[in-house]
């Protein structure tokens, strides 16, 4: 069990994370529906719909996260549905030999992430993570630190992207 402030730190941080990345898409649909085609595991004729449905999926996950006490566990089991779909499909590619393709993760953000096995590990224990229940009800105190404490997580995670999305130096290019 978590404590009710990490409950909703998890919860908080998760949803800024769909949240921009459905921006990203919304921003960027033809690049996105195009990162879905390099991934090669829709029928061509399913790939547009999909790419307007996502991004509407990952917001209303992302709206529904933080509100667990109203909503019950609907919107983390969608959450955790989605990127548990996300990490099959990269880890389907990666198992391929397919790793330059962008994850989609930041579409529109101008920063390509080719796939890594740490993405679909991050996927991975995210939704489990959405799946513990709090210890308790949350009081004021647990609401402000959660909240905090969902943005600093989501801010870390994006330093984290950003450097991954760098370009290798030649001399790790050469030790890897």
């Amino acid at each position: 069990m978590l404590d009710p402030g990490s409950y909703l730190a998890v919860r908080v941080a998760v949803a800024e994370v769909f949240t921009a990345a459905a921006v990203g898409k919304l921003r960027a649909p033809a690049r996105f529906a195009e990162t879905l085609r390099e991934y090669r595991l829709l029928p061509g004729w399913a790939v547009g719909p999909m790419a307007r449905v996502l991004p509407v999926a990952e917001i209303l996950v992302a709206v529904g996260l933080p509100m667990a006490v109203v909503l019950g566990p609907w919107p983390a089991m969608g959450a955790a549905a989605l990127l548990l779909v996300f990490a099959g499909a990269m880890a389907a590619n990666l198992l391929r030999g397919r790793r330059n393709i962008d994850c989609g993760c930041a579409m529109g953000a101008g920063r390509v992430h080719p796939l890594r096995w740490a993405f679909v590990a991050r996927n991975v224990v995210v939704a489990g993570l959405l799946g513990v229940p709090a210890s308790g009800r949350a009081g004021p105190g647990d609401v402000v630190l959660g909240v905090l404490g969902g943005i600093a997580v989501f801010i870390l995670l994006e330093a984290a992207n950003t450097l991954w999305a760098l370009p290798q130096s030649p001399i790790s290019a050469r030790a890897s």
